[in-house]
């Protein structure tokens, strides 16, 4: 009864096991110095476990703790005693000049991380006189900050280093069998080996061809040059160059060779994410693929040892490959939050490969570079950036203003192929035809149907809807957009590609951008709406992309009539730059990187400010929490809505009779629409949307199409109305 107690547990239902303060600090020291050492300040981890529990070491805890556990009788009528302030005061005091590292980690360690102006005065309050300012175990020194310049980034690091290590700690004390499931995956040399056997039966089973011929000379790059050590790097490939794979293998002989510990793969759209990770747990096997992602559900796994695995390592991506969004990457970076901060420890010392790296927010070019530039030099992140139509992130340019555009990367990734662009022209399986001539949704439709195979892809939701509407209904026509649901769009997707590998097959499909990048579907005729010089170079990549022709493929960049089918916003602007170019730069070829270089430099010269929402300020200032709530990459005011589709109503049975529950909500996204206000509203006036524990509902199943999606329709039950 004497001890002093962190936490409390009953073993057989009557005897009370205690963790005393001390085994816990200890067991939280150990592991947030393993953390830190990985980056060089392991003895900054041991400091944040030894002291950001020493408020637990207070009479009123002690008595909080006793009683509320039911370890003593009495009633405890106050609100939880909070302790985390207690770490922080003694960082402060002995720590005069490097208090500021390590006491917003420690103070906001269940909270989360503070602003500097709360941080402060918490820290004006006086120590509890039960705390001895003699804390034997810890340095009274500790090493200097390297790169004060990305220092920025180090109280954040240090937090998520000292809150993984108190979850883990505490869940071995409290729930030792869930602990014993982490850490069992293979290593990073079996999964070469896995690799390489997979590339070696591939290989056999593949016809000889020029395309499969540079496909197997990257791959060779790629292992020469996993030899590098930790730094940026870059793969442009044209698309079809098979560039996912060679990604992979480089990163897998990369972590080896400079003992890092995982591979995250970071992709923009959850249209190829799954499919990205369906490949490389074919490979690799489920046990060492991490799909983290707002469409997984861990539930749906039959193994169920396998699922809580998956589950446990969501928190902290102590897995060796990691499939994610730049969503769950960059944001994560960013945030404040205890949950979303535990697993930055696991991004130090890996290899992060960010796919599609054009589809970066230029609005948040600044503060993503900045901490890119932070986690290489600070934290031995190696960053790999990875497109068919790479942007120029290096080269700091000057707006008409002559202020600099944004803050580069600190240095020029080291290019994993040589740029040879004669070698790659059997990559070039594409004829690039621009139709300047506008034409209705009528005109375009009549042309597509008259094609056996054909995709056109769109800039918005409303063009996409207009432009299948308006073609021949049949069995041969299919719509993709974000008017469906995830699960519809993944059904639709799979059946598109199961009629392409039937050349007998007719498949004509109209698209939005949902399926320009990543996505292997291959068309003899593409169609693209006119838009800017990355997407059409992406769009390209969806022609021909196994060059499987015995010619080129066509590809036509067309315009429409009709007003709202003009770009706007960033897409104007990609818009009127390519538009410039093509007048001015006519000898320009379109599929080289210099196009792209010149295509991009114009792009970021009209872009207004580059940190839009002034998340650099903040942090310079301090200020994490205020900055994490700024940085938001998807900013969409749409609001969700689950549809009728599948299991969907099944779904929402279950939540109207059990009532919510994380996997449900999880199984639900699958089912689930983005729908603007004016749209939502449309339905709400109708009558068809009922809520749910806070989950809208469409009702009625004839306002969603079962080719088109979302449709709403008008109060005489007749003519459908697509919703913008």
């Amino acid at each position: 009864m004497n001890k002093i107690i962190s936490h409390l547990k009953k073993t057989d239902g009557q005897t009370w096991e205690v963790q005393t303060n001390e085994e816990h600090s200890q067991g939280v020291a150990d592991l947030a110095q393993g953390f830190a050492a990985k980056f060089g300040m392991a003895e900054w981890g041991k400091v944040l476990g030894i002291l950001h529990d020493k408020g637990k070491e207070t009479d009123v805890f002690q008595k909080y703790i006793r009683i509320t556990s039911g370890m003593e009788p009495g009633y405890w009528k106050n609100k939880k005693p909070y302790h985390a302030y207690v770490g922080a005061i003694l960082s402060k005091l002995i720590y005069k000049d490097m208090w500021v590292f390590i006491a917003n980690a420690i103070a906001g360690h269940h909270r989360g991380l503070y602003n500097r102006t709360p941080l402060t005065e918490l820290l004006k309050n006086p120590l509890p006189t039960e705390i001895s300012t003699n804390v034997e175990s810890i340095p009274l020194k500790l090493p200097l900050v390297k790169n004060p310049q990305d220092g920025i980034h180090i109280p954040r690091m240090l937090f998520s280093c000292l809150v993984d290590a108190d979850y883990l700690d505490t869940e071995r004390f409290m729930n030792p069998s869930n602990f014993e499931l982490r850490g069992k995956s293979d290593s990073i040399s079996t999964l070469i080996d896995k690799l390489e056997n997979y590339l070696t039966d591939l290989s056999k089973h593949t016809p000889q061809s020029p395309i499969n011929d540079i496909r197997n000379e990257i791959q060779k790059y790629a292992r020469a040059k996993g030899n590098s050590p930790k730094g940026l790097f870059e793969l442009t490939v044209p698309t079809g160059g098979g560039k996912t794979l060679s990604s992979v293998l480089w990163a897998l002989y990369h972590a080896r060779h400079n003992n890092q510990d995982r591979i995250i793969i970071a992709i923009p759209y959850t249209s190829i994410i799954e499919q990205t990770a369906d490949t490389l747990k074919k490979i690799f096997g489920a046990e060492n693929v991490l799909e983290h992602h707002s469409l997984v559900n861990h539930g749906d796994i039959k193994d169920p040892q396998l699922a809580d695995r998956l589950k446990a390592a969501t928190e902290n991506w102590d897995y060796p490959i990691i499939v994610t969004t730049n969503v769950r990457l960059f944001e994560s970076m960013f945030s404040h939050k205890s949950s979303s901060c535990r697993r930055l420890h696991n991004i130090a010392n890996s290899v992060v490969i960010l796919d599609e790296v054009q589809s970066l927010q230029f609005k948040y070019y600044t503060p993503i570079l900045s901490a890119i530039n932070a986690y290489s030099r600070l934290f031995g992140t190696s960053w790999l950036f990875m497109s068919a139509s790479q942007p120029v992130l290096s080269k700091p340019s000057l707006t008409a203003a002559g202020r600099q555009q944004f803050t580069p990367l600190y240095i020029s990734p080291e290019r994993l192929l040589p740029y040879n662009e004669e070698r790659w022209l059997p990559l070039r399986r594409v004829n690039l035809t621009f139709d300047n001539t506008p034409r209705s949704y009528e005109e375009l439709a009549t042309q597509l149907d008259s094609l056996p195979r054909v995709l056109c892809i769109v800039n918005t939701r409303r063009v996409a809807a207009e432009i299948f509407k308006s073609m021949t209904d049949s069995t041969d026509n299919f719509h993709l957009s974000r008017l469906m649901c995830p699960a519809h769009i993944k059904q639709t997707l799979k059946e598109i590609k199961t009629r392409l590998k039937d050349s007998t097959a007719n498949v004509r499909v109209v698209a939005t951008q949902l399926i320009e990048a990543g996505v292997d579907v291959d068309f003899p005729v593409v169609y693209r709406q006119t838009i800017g010089l990355d997407s059409i170079i992406q769009a390209a990549g969806r022609c021909n992309r196994e060059g499987l022709l015995a010619y080129k493929g066509d590809m036509t960049v067309f315009s429409l009539i009709a007003p709202e089918a003009m770009p706007t916003g960033l897409m104007k602007h990609g818009y009127e730059v390519f538009s410039d170019l093509a007048e001015t730069a006519t000898d320009l070829d379109w599929f080289t990187q210099t196009a792209m270089d010149k295509y991009f430099q114009k792009l970021y010269h009209r872009i207004q400010d580059f940190d839009e929402d002034g998340i650099m300020k903040e942090l310079n200032s301090i200020n994490y929490e205020t900055a994490s709530i700024k940085f938001k990459l998807i900013k969409d005011a749409s609001t969700s809505v689950v549809v009728n589709w599948e299991k969907s109503t099944e779904l929402i049975e279950k939540l109207r009779n059990d009532g919510p529950s994380y996997a449900l909500y999880l199984a639900l996204t699958q089912y689930s629409v983005g729908l603007h206000d004016t749209a939502l509203q449309e339905l709400k006036d109708m009558g068809v949307i009922e809520e749910i524990y806070g989950i809208l509902f469409l009702t009625d199943p004839r306002c969603y199409d079962k080719k088109r999606g979302i449709i709403a329709i008008n109060q005489n039950l007749e003519d459908p109305l697509i919703v913008g």
